[in-house]
């Protein structure tokens, strides 16, 4: 059973290789929403890690202190995706 649903795992994600290549090609600026969606998922899988380990943990200043950390990532994104265009010479497209 654990053969046969890795299997199935790996077709699914072969299909959406797939239509990520086709989206990709047909539309310029695919390749923008297919990152953003992407990023925003794993940032979604390791918050939702997080937030399960603050909540097991006993004490309101480590917890506050793990708050103000994802707030600060957030807010490190937040200012990035703001000055995306003058942060041109740091990667190429």
């Amino acid at each position: 059973q654990a053969l046969l649903f890795n299997l199935f795992s790996a077709l699914i994600a072969f299909l959406g290789t797939l239509i990520g290549l086709l989206i990709g090609t047909a539309a310029q600026d695919a390749d923008r929403w297919i990152l953003a969606i992407t990023a925003g998922g794993f940032i979604y899988i390791a918050l939702v890690d997080m937030l399960a380990e603050i909540k097991e943990i006993k004490g309101i200043f480590h917890s506050i202190a793990q708050v103000l950390a994802i707030l600060t990532g957030m807010a490190i994104m937040f200012i990035i995706a703001i000055f995306e265009d003058d942060l041109g010479g740091c990667y190429a497209h």
